[in-house]
């Protein structure tokens, strides 16, 4: 049984966020989140199911050479960096009720946003125009995630100079020690934008 009210009701939140029937999840590991769970402790997690027509599929079979790449905006630090995060922010001793520049509120109201879930803005982009296929940018970075929905002898060209990441990126980066190549390979960077192709045409 849960002590706090405020779990199920955040549970009922994110249930409308996201359309289709509610599945039930399940549990992560503790090595998934060192230095956080105590042995009573336990991670909530949820599980996303879909249904699709088969002729409806999006892959790496409907992309071709010239189709779009479009990048859908982070909404910030998502979960399953946080080990990481909270490692930067206790070595670099960084007070959670202090304003950093960019941030424009406190690093711990920044650190206690709740995730975007994407899933009705990628279905509006799906229904609007002839969509191909949907990367999910998360452990592994942009480069790998999106080489995942690219068929064989294809690459994709993204420019890095054309969208800007939100301040708490470059924040954390800087006092992790953590250079520019290597941003994007970390967790809490990466699991921040869908990325999605289709023909122009």
């Amino acid at each position: 049984m849960l002590a706090d009210p405020a779990v199920p009701r955040k549970q009922a939140e994110d249930r409308r966020r996201a359309p289709g029937p509610p599945v039930n999840g399940g549990t992560r590991s503790r090595r998934q989140h060192p230095g956080h769970l105590g042995p009573d402790d336990f991670d909530l997690a949820g599980a996303a199911t879909g249904v699709v027509e088969a002729d409806a599929l999006l892959g790496p079979d409907k992309v071709r050479p010239g189709d779009v790449v479009l990048a859908l905006a982070s909404s910030g630090l998502h979960a399953n960096g946080y080990s990481l995060v909270r490692r930067v922010i206790a070595e670099a001793d960084l007070a959670l009720d202090a304003e950093p520049p960019g941030l424009g509120r406190t690093l711990g109201e920044e650190l206690l946003t709740p995730t975007t879930i994407y899933a009705r803005d990628c279905l509006a982009l799906a229904a609007g125009c002839d969509v191909h296929a949907f990367a999910h940018v998360t452990g592994g970075g942009l480069a790998g995630n999106l080489a995942r929905v690219l068929p064989p002898e294809t690459g994709a060209t993204v420019d890095r100079e054309t969208w800007r990441p939100p301040a708490i990126f470059s924040l954390l980066a800087g006092h992790g020690g953590i250079g520019t190549a290597g941003l994007p390979r970390t967790r809490w960077s990466a699991c921040s934008t869908w990325a999605s192709a289709w023909s122009p045409s």
